[in-house]
């Protein structure tokens, strides 16, 4: 599971379409605090099995969730077409891409909401 985990960070963080945006996006496992600076991208496990098959792990079905929060309805769909293209590198397969587009009136930031499923078979 950490795995899975460094290499979402990895494929957002040193992705050069990411970079030449020149949004100075923060990247981070966390959900943003009142104080985050926008564009913010927050990933995490929102669900996980394996299954055991001599005292390891053979299959792993995890879903995580990439949430996107900008103060633009552009910076948001700009973020989404590079992550889903991020993701769909690595062996994820797109379960939901939500498309849910969340405007915040309390902090006026939109907020996207991307999820993926990772199945991955490990001897």
């Amino acid at each position: 599971m950490l795995e899975q985990k460094i290499a979402i960070y990895n494929a957002l963080y040193n992705s050069q379409d990411l970079i030449n945006l020149n949004l100075n996006i923060t990247i981070s496992a966390a959900w943003p605090n009142k104080n985050a600076t926008y564009p913010y991208i927050s990933y995490y496990q929102v669900a996980g099995s394996a299954q055991l098959i001599d005292g390891k792990n053979s299959l792993l079905n995890e879903i995580y969730s990439i949430d996107i929060f900008a103060t633009t309805q552009t910076d948001i769909e700009n973020i989404t077409t590079i992550v889903n293209q991020l993701m769909n590198e690595l062996p994820y397969l797109t379960i939901l891409n939500a498309n849910i587009d969340n405007y915040e009136q309390d902090s006026n930031i939109y907020h996207k909401i991307l999820r993926y499923r990772i199945k991955s078979c490990n001897s």
